[in-house]
């Protein structure tokens, strides 16, 4: 399910694209197969009680995969480590900061220890600094919960409170996100 506001607009315009990155990266939904969608308006006036909702439009829609912003790693593997995290910098993080791989793009880490205000990347291949992916400004609090990321970046500055957090790492739309648990 999917909600769209519109504030003070009457109509809304969508490109292919952004309907297809709708139905692929936000709905994730899988690519080349048949999907029965339903849309329908649902409109309302602020100070009001009355809500009207219009007919349901039915259609079917088939996502098309579209190649990955950021290449995933071909080891099919991602770690987390550096001083945010129990085993500092090194190269061979243990298992419990390896990631779960969900998708061909899409990894997760259920549960990481972070320490607030320290340092982190990812790291694809446990034994090599050549493989990480990190954010374009070193140490950006603006992404200290998530953002872009890419290939070969700078250090990522964890959240200031310490804890443990749950860590997605989308190489569809070249994005991180930590969640305090």
């Amino acid at each position: 399910k999917k909600v769209i506001a519109l504030s003070k607009d009457l109509t809304l315009s969508m490109t292919q694209i952004a309907f297809n990155d709708l139905l692929l990266n936000q709905l994730q939904l899988a690519s080349s197969m048949a999907h029965n969608i339903e849309i329908r308006v649902k409109s309302f006036l602020i100070n009001s009680t009355g809500i009207q909702y219009s007919n349901v439009l039915k259609f079917t829609a088939n996502p098309y995969s579209l190649p990955p912003k950021i290449t995933p790693p071909a080891s099919g593997t991602l770690y987390i480590t550096g001083s945010a995290v129990p085993s500092s910098w090194v190269n061979n993080p243990p298992a419990s900061q390896q990631f779960t791989r969900v998708s061909p793009t899409y990894f997760v880490l259920n549960s990481v220890a972070i320490s607030g205000g320290n340092s982190y990347t990812f790291l694809s291949n446990f034994n090599s600094w050549d493989y990480k992916y990190s954010i374009a400004v070193k140490n950006d609090p603006a992404t200290v919960y998530g953002g872009d990321f890419q290939w070969q970046g700078n250090d990522i500055l964890a959240p200031p409170v310490s804890g443990n957090y749950k860590i997605e790492v989308d190489f569809q739309r070249g994005k991180f996100t930590l969640t305090k648990l």
